[in-house]
């Protein structure tokens, strides 16, 4: 994901900031790859990150990447001051939060970027489509797999197309907000990329499974062999997702 976009910045007005020295905020870090690449690429800036559970993994011998991690709930408080970074990225909340929680979230990412500062969500779309043919195992997994099992859960399977909504919303310039989408092959046959998607929609699968199989009253493990079952099918049909990624700026003459 890092390279759908062009790189890990999707607001090039950004970078000169960036490059020197200006802080860069990762929400929901994760082990920190992002974030990482980041502070490699721009080795001036001061970067954070933060996550609900201590996931960040710690930065190996040799590598450049300085980051400060804390733990931390975009849905109750960010443990930072209001205005503090003049970056933020927040990616891949479709499966953590419910439908209702999407605004508040981006509020809370809002309100620790500083004025002028920009914030960058990055999301799938919610959808498997198909280049060659229809395929009805994939339609099925469409309504009933991970977009039926999240919406039970009172998820937004779609949050993805709805990024611009959300951020407009949250109080960010709407004349700013900007939406790119990038499509990838969930396809080992289409390349390293394609390859890369396929292995990490098997490992979402079985990451999720525990969760999303009771939905439906399977057991997990039956839960990641469907899951298996279309991504073969995937293959057949040329399946790809969508990727979303929003970039907003907060106005200069808004302090909180």
């Amino acid at each position: 994901m890092l390279h759908l976009f062009g790189g890990p910045i999707g607001a090039p007005e950004a970078l000169k900031v960036l490059e020197q020295g200006g802080k860069v905020l990762d929400v929901g870090c994760g082990p920190g790859s992002w974030i990482k690449q980041v502070a490699n690429l721009y080795p001036k800036c001061k970067a954070f990150a933060t996550d609900f559970a201590p996931t960040y993994s710690p930065v190996q011998v040799g590598d450049a990447a300085k980051v400060e991690f804390q733990v931390g709930d975009v849905l109750k408080s960010l443990p930072y001051n209001d205005g503090s970074f003049d970056f933020v990225q927040m990616r891949f909340f479709t499966g953590a939060l419910k439908a209702h929680e999407w605004v508040p979230a981006v509020k809370e990412v809002y309100r620790v970027v500083k004025p002028g500062g920009w914030v960058q969500l990055i999301e799938p779309d919610g959808e498997l489509r198909c280049r060659n043919g229809e395929s009805a195992d994939i339609t099925d997994w469409n309504t009933r797999g991970m977009r039926g099992s999240l919406l039970k859960r009172g998820g937004d399977p779609l949050a993805g197309t709805r990024l611009d909504k959300f951020m407009a919303e949250a109080g960010f310039d709407s004349s700013t907000i900007r939406v790119d989408i990038a499509s990838v092959p969930v396809d080992a046959k289409a390349g390293p990329l394609g390859a890369l998607m396929e292995h990490d929609y098997l490992a979402l699968v079985q990451t999720l499974a525990p969760i999303l199989g009771p939905s439906w009253g399977i057991t997990a493990d039956e839960m990641v062999n469907w899951g298996k079952r279309i991504v073969h099918k995937c293959s057949e049909h040329q399946a790809f997702h969508n990727f979303v990624c929003a970039v907003a700026r907060k106005s200069e003459k808004q302090s909180t």
